[in-house]
């Protein structure tokens, strides 16, 4: 993968990240929550679901449902690159370190934040909400042990989709398949059609 493909290919996957967190918790606060109403409505105002909803098990499934997505964008990606000679484990590499970064960084300006900021804040970093508990409310630490997670297991399944796709075609030519393969040493050793009637023009003379 050329160096400007591998910049494209991290900035793509480092924004991804960002619409499926943002995803993630809109899922798990409207959908899975109106699902529960919907088959359970006569505990409507009991204190079970009072307590249900103000838990924690809200952020898990949007921490779930934020690695399961993921698993499939990556999975895709290892084997598309396969298939198309393009699988570089130094690219995978920085994006992973890029999306750690990006998803990371913000947290640490969280403290300064107030109003509808840390609102924002608060609901853009919903899917590790579920780790405060464990951390005495501290954002940050709850940030970092909740993303870390899922950018390993994308750049595992990044290898793993790698390994089944030569495992399943082992004698498959990459140049074959990849439409936008440019040969340059062919191109190299083929003469330039100007040069032969150059030559044949020389001989004649």
């Amino acid at each position: 993968m050329t160096y400007s493909k591998g910049l494209f290919y991290a900035i793509a996957r480092v924004l991804m990240l960002l619409l499926i967190n943002v995803f993630s918790a809109i899922v798990s606060i409207t959908l899975f929550a109106w699902v529960l109403n919907l088959l359970i409505p006569s505990i409507g105002d009991s204190n079970f679901k009072q307590r249900f909803f103000s838990s924690g098990v809200w952020s898990v499934l949007a921490w779930v449902l934020l690695i399961a997505m993921l698993v499939f964008l990556f999975y895709k990606d290892g084997k598309k690159h396969s298939a198309y000679g393009m699988f570089d484990m130094f690219t995978i590499t920085i994006t992973a370190v890029f999306m750690f970064a990006v998803y990371f960084v913000p947290v640490l300006f969280m403290d300064k934040a107030g109003g509808n900021v840390l609102i924002a804040f608060e609901g853009f970093y919903f899917p590790c909400k579920w780790l405060l508990s464990l951390f005495d409310n501290d954002y940050m630490l709850a940030v970092l042990v909740g993303i870390i997670p899922p950018v390993a297991i994308s750049v595992i399944t990044y290898c793993i989709s790698h390994i089944i796709y030569k495992k399943r075609f082992p004698d498959v030519d990459w140049r074959v398949q990849n439409p936008y393969f440019h040969d340059e040493e062919s191109e190299k050793t083929e003469p330039d059609e100007g040069d032969e009637q150059n030559e044949l023009s020389d001989k004649g003379e």
